[in-house]
């Protein structure tokens, strides 16, 4: 692979912030006044990826030796450690006239660095696992010798991925070099066809994965009272995540709601007058320093106490929580408040000293509200956001009773001046109107019905934009449906099955139900094996047949589906739900398109077996009809050349 290709394969492998692989806990080197880095080896960078599904068109297989057996490289599978036959980018190595200049650095496990080989003038790159050997990351096997010049790691050289990784090949033996070609992808491993480049043989199939070499980290000292040891963390382990320190909550005690998210994520604060000044206090101090402070050059670890701006321009304490410094994204929760957002790092800034979590405590506490739900709807946020903005004192008691609570416990609360129950007002909202009409003992054919009129559509963007494809089944006639991506009309809706399967699910709609023409229904679809919205479009022989044609409102999909699959709508799932998708006409669309062009179009919009895939839209144009676009997207037209 040549320095254009390693930057290419560069670019395609970032990680996204939410997914990528497990990594192993991100622990720090102890000696003062040390490069602390994770001990994952070049953070969020899988070497083996350069052969993945995302690069097919250019890196769809790639050249492995097998270097050394697993276990000689720290690693508990039995695989072999391989190294891939690349040339490595200009600069890879430090060089040691850069390293010269440095000072020494101490062994420490989990850290990375850098040793110089004055014979030879390079540096290669390791990580300690026993304080004083480590693994090369170069090299899956290898050790430092002792007395080792180690020198700290500039970040530049962090940035750059290891280069081996983990092939599995049960027929392999060390020496052997393969061609291996990525069949499919399961999480973090690559399944991949294999090939003995020296015979030309095929050699069945095999695995690659990230070498992560294990960290022995020593043992803590056992107590009288320890609890039984969990057990040992693997090499894919999953990394917690720090949570901030909060205090805990105190029965009877009078607060007030700072945040509400979600039932478990409610945060509270004394309403005492000496906290509140505390509190401002805080604020006040990070906001005057943020206006003048220069935002980080180099990334902030996880657990780091930072200073960010929000989207109202000031700064406030945040918790740095997770990192990927490759897209420059930082997960950070805000100290105060207790909300979480995605940070770049332009926007984050050191906190001082005197202002960290270890020197100024957080007031905030963490409290679940006790109720049945599992999340808030509108109208809840709607009230909670009223007893937030009017600072109303609240009267928080523990639900179990006790004077004390850890911070995130079940709670209840009372407006401390009209001992308004939240709990019960907060569930009441929560509470579905067709579970109050079952309650009541009601009957659901009593309720007006919704009509197609009455269904809303969220206008796609004027200009460029990412569709999401969600069916195809008349691209031929150059129609499709779909979205804008990343809209938030389209994630609340096709989020509504599971509400509707509960509804449909219950005693009060148990029966079949046929609509009129053009009347809102809820309808069982066996192909997603989900309930979703629809409409009737016509009967399949008329008045009284067994089947019915139905627009599927959130998948833009025609589908012949038996009435007995179909049930009454409730207008609560229609009211301020807008279709999850808009019918989306392609403009140049060959009019008698050929099989052939059809599957080019599938093939450049990455039609799945669903039927969704994605299309870059340069232009849409708002129809006549609600819902109804013609869009440019001359990328898909020109894939469609023959």
């Amino acid at each position: 692979m040549n320095e254009q290709c390693t930057d290419q394969y560069m670019q395609l492998l970032q990680d996204d912030f939410h997914g990528g692989l497990p990594r192993q806990p991100d622990r720090q080197a102890e000696a003062a006044g040390v490069v602390r880095v994770p001990e994952t080896l070049d953070g969020a960078w899988y070497r083996a990826r350069c052969v993945s599904a995302g690069a097919a068109a250019l890196l769809d297989a790639s050249k492995l030796s097998s270097w050394a057996a697993a276990p000689d490289c720290r690693a508990a599978a039995p695989r072999y450690g391989a190294l891939p036959g690349v040339q490595l980018p200009a600069g890879a190595p430090a060089r040691a006239g850069e390293t010269a200049s440095c000072a020494a650095l101490p062994p420490a496990r989990g850290l990375r660095g850098r040793m110089l080989r004055r014979a030879t003038g390079r540096c290669p790159r390791y990580s300690c696992l026993l304080g004083a050997p480590a693994a090369q990351v170069r090299q899956p096997a290898g050790a430092l010798a002792a007395g080792a010049d180690c020198r700290p790691l500039p970040p530049r050289y962090g940035a750059l991925p290891e280069y081996s990784c983990l092939l599995g090949a049960p027929a392999a033996q060390i020496g052997d070099n393969f061609m291996c070609t990525v069949v499919s992808k399961s999480g973090g491993t690559l399944n991949v066809a294999l090939v003995n480049i020296a015979t030309n043989a095929p050699q069945g199939s095999g695995t690659v994965q990230r070498w992560l070499p294990t960290v022995d980290y020593p043992a803590e000292p056992a107590t009288a009272a320890a609890a039984p040891a969990a057990p040992a963390a693997t090499a894919t382990a999953s990394p917690s995540i720090p949570e901030v320190p909060r205090p805990p909550l105190t029965d009877k005690s009078r607060v007030i709601l700072v945040d509400a998210t979600e039932p478990s994520r409610l945060f509270v604060r004394s309403s005492d007058v000496e906290q509140q000044r505390e509190f401002d206090d805080i604020v006040m101090e990070i906001a005057v320093y943020g206006m003048t402070a220069k935002p980080l050059t180099e990334p902030p670890v996880v657990g780091q106490t930072v200073v960010a701006k929000y989207t109202d321009d000031m700064c406030y304490r945040a918790l740095c929580r997770r990192v990927n410094s490759k897209l420059n994204k930082y997960l950070l929760e805000y100290i105060e408040y207790g909300n979480t957002t995605v940070a770049y790092l332009e926007g984050i800034y050191a906190c001082p000293p005197e202002l960290t979590l270890s020197s100024r405590p957080t007031l905030v506490s963490q409290a679940t509200l006790q109720m049945s739900q599992k999340s808030f709807n509108d109208a809840a946020m709607q009230f909670l956001d009223g007893l937030k903005n009017e600072t109303t004192e609240l009267i928080l008691s523990t639900a179990s009773g006790a004077a004390s609570a850890a911070s995130g416990s079940a709670v209840r609360l009372s407006v401390a001046q009209s001992a308004l129950d939240v709990n019960r007002t907060v569930s009441a909202l929560c509470t579905p109107e067709w579970v109050k009409l079952l309650e009541r003992g009601g009957d659901v054919m009593d309720v007006r019905a919704p009509m197609y009129e009455e269904l809303d559509y969220v206008d796609l963007p004027s200009g460029s934009f990412e569709l999401v494809v969600l069916d195809t089944n008349m691209l031929r006639g150059g129609s499709i449906a779909g979205h804008e991506r990343g809209a938030p009309h389209a994630a609340k809706a096709l989020a509504l099955s599971e509400a509707l399967a509960e509804y449909c699910n219950s005693a009060l709609c148990k029966d079949p139900y046929l609509p009129k023409l053009e009347e809102l229904c809820v309808a069982h679809c066996p192909k997603r094996n989900l309930w979703v919205r629809a409409t009737l479009v016509q009967q399949e022989s008329g008045a009284g047949s067994a089947a019915a044609e139905l627009l599927l409102l959130d998948y833009g999909e025609l589908a012949l589906l038996p009435v007995a699959r179909l049930r009454k709508m409730m207008p609560e799932f229609v009211t301020g739900l807008p279709a999850a998708c808009c019918s989306v006409e392609i403009k140049d669309f060959p009019k008698e398109p050929t099989d052939a062009q059809v599957a080019l179009a599938k093939q450049h919009m990455k039609v799945d077996d669903r039927g969704v895939g994605t299309l870059r839209v340069a232009r849409a144009l708002k129809q006549q009809a609600p819902g109804d676009f013609l869009v440019e997207a001359p990328e898909l037209i020109r894939a469609m050349t023959v």
